[in-house]
Formats: C-alpha cells, sequence, structure tokens
C-alpha cells in the first residue's frame, strides 16, 4: 500500500550546515507520527520542506505516490492538501480571529465570503472558540491563540496536518488544552507529523515515533516500542535524559 506522505532520502542545506541528511520516513494514511529529538536535530525543518516552504537539495517527498518536490509543481495546490501550524501562532493582530481563519481561503483559493464563515464558524466551535470570533488575538490566551492557529490550518480540509512544537510557546498550564485538540484531531483519523518535546503525548497519541540526531532517523518504532526498548545508542542517551528530568 502506498504511504500517505513519504520522504525518501531528503536532504537539506543551509549554508555549510547540513541540516538534513538523508531523511526516510513513511507515514501512513490516518496514522499519527510523533518526531522527537534534540534541538537542531531537523524536526521543523522536514515540516517546512514537506509543506514546501524550503525546497529540498536532494531526494524525494511524495505525497500519494506523487513527487511533490519535484520541478515544476505548484506549491499551492499542495499546501490546499496540507494545513501547517507553527510554534508562535502567526495570527494577524489586527484581524479578528474569525477573519484570520477565513482569510486564506478567500484570497487564496477564492471561497465564498458567507460559505468561509460558515465552515470557519462550525470549527471554531468544535473547539471551544465561537465565542471568540470576534476577538483579537491580543485579547485572548496563548492557548486560544494556538486553537485558532489549528482551525486556519484545518479550513482547507487538508489530507495531512503538520504541527511544529505547538506547545512550546505556552505556559504549562495552558498546553494541555492544545494537546487536547490535537488528540481529537487523532481520534478523528487526521493523518499528522508533529515535531514535539511533549514526550508523554507522544507516548499516549503516536502510532509511530521517529527518534532524530543530527539530520537522521536513526529508528522508528511505536511509542511502547521505542521508550521502552530504544535500539540506537544515542536514542537510549535522549530518553534516559528525558526520564531524569521528569517529561516521561
Amino acid at each position: 500500500m502506498t504511504a500517505k506522505l513519504e520522504l525518501i532520502n531528503v536532504h537539506k542545506s543551509f549554508g555549510t550546515t547540513h541540516v538534513l541528511n538523508g531523511i526516510d520516513l513513511a507515514v501512513d494514511e490516518h496514522e499519527v507520527v510523533c518526531l522527537i529529538g534534540p534541538s537542531g536535530c531537523g524536526k521543523s525543518t522536514i515540516l517546512r520542506c514537506v509543506d514546501l516552504l524550503d525546497t529540498i537539495d536532494e531526494g524525494h517527498i511524495l505525497l500519494d505516490g506523487y513527487d511533490v518536490s519535484a520541478k515544476g509543481v505548484n506549491p499551492d495546490e499542495v499546501r490546499r492538501r496540507m494545513g501547517i501550524v507553527f510554534q508562535s501562532y502567526n495570527l494577524f493582530p489586527h484581524l479578528s480571529v474569525l477573519d484570520n481563519v477565513t482569510l486564506g481561503p478567500r484570497r487564496a483559493h477564492g471561497v465564498d465570503k458567507d460559505a468561509a464563515e460558515a465552515h470557519a464558524m462550525t470549527l471554531l466551535d468544535r473547539f471551544g472558540l465561537a465565542d471568540k470570533a470576534e476577538d483579537y488575538p491580543n485579547r485572548m490566551s496563548g492557548g486560544q491563540n494556538q486553537r485558532a492557529a489549528v482551525v486556519r490550518a484545518l479550513m482547507s480540509d487538508p489530507e495531512v496536518l503538520l504541527l511544529d512544537e505547538v506547545t512550546s510557546a505556552l505556559d504549562p498550564e495552558l498546553v494541555g488544552e492544545v494537546l487536547s485538540v490535537i488528540r481529537e484531531l487523532a481520534g478523528a483519523g487526521m493523518t499528522m507529523v508533529l515535531a514535539t518535546h511533549e514526550m508523554g503525548f507522544a507516548r499516549d497519541v503516536a502510532n509511530k515515533v521517529a527518534f532524530l540526531h543530527e539530520g537522521r532517523v536513526l529508528e522508528v518504532a511505536p511509542p511502547a516500542e521505542l521508550f521502552a526498548n530504544p535500539q540506537a545508542e544515542r536514542t537510549q542517551q535522549f530518553l534516559q535524559r528525558v526520564t531524569e528530568a521528569g517529561r516521561l
């Protein structure tokens, strides 16, 4: 069976820094894959390359078997099929929540204003933000802003959702409300790739966990297997430190 998303020997450098050094990773439909590893290992760069925000130097990125990283591919067409949520919410401060989440569909995809707002209100209600539709980002908590960012990513009904450390900018007490949204999406069958430092969440929600080190995927396994019996020595060291810090 063809993977929903597949990275084959993906390389990416920034100047003389080789950030991705031959990434191989397959994500099946309805699967949740968590990317873990130390800062600078390439987690965020993988997501940016998948969403075609960064151009890879070598290798292939396949969506339903189609090489979306090939020359001549329209990135806007690919992004209609994928949503991405960043660490920082990237909401426009001068726009209401409703305007923030409908701007993309209306401007980029030509969706009718009434249709876009109706779809947005359904999603905002689903994630407990219907009463915040007319509020501005500076009047909301970090958790509410991040939930709004998730809604914005879902407005195009993406086939794959990419999440880049979406809880790292939040106060600890707000992390849970964002993770509950992701958990709900996972339960509904959304295909997701998450870069995360939330090891307990990865253990509970992921179908597979991929450990990255120096731009390579050292090992991939179901969370129960990877966390209980990591094979690579570097994975063992990383998880030991995470456990000692009380984060697993």
